[in-house]
């Protein structure tokens, strides 16, 4: 359900996010590509959607990509922060429609 929410709002063209359907687990971890200082954790929880930072979840000061290990401290917390986490659990489908709608609403330029 969530992918094809991902799909309905954020297109196929992955010009907004990137995330690739889990084969296992709770959870879609979602590279944001558009502005990826768009997602601030207090909009969110203001808006009431519950997706954290992917930052919160790395565990070592270096990460590796691809094969490719980062270094950089600025580019390890560029690529840090370009990440969220959603749980789609327990989640039914109104409440994933809805967090998701508020997710794309996030991340929208203010006016």
């Amino acid at each position: 359900m969530m992918g094809s929410l991902l799909q309905q709002y954020f297109g196929t063209k992955h010009e907004w996010i990137k995330y690739n359907i889990p084969t296992a687990g709770m959870f879609y971890w979602l590279q944001i590509v558009k502005d990826k200082s768009s997602f601030e954790l207090k909009k969110a929880i203001d808006k009431k959607v519950l997706m954290l930072p992917g930052k919160s979840f790395y565990p070592r000061e270096e990460i590796t990509t691809r094969g490719h290990v980062i270094e950089d401290p600025q580019e390890y917390e560029k690529l840090k922060k370009s990440f969220v986490r959603s749980a789609f659990s327990i989640a039914t489908d109104d409440e994933m429609k809805e967090g998701i709608k508020r997710f794309k609403e996030l991340l929208q330029p203010s006016s």
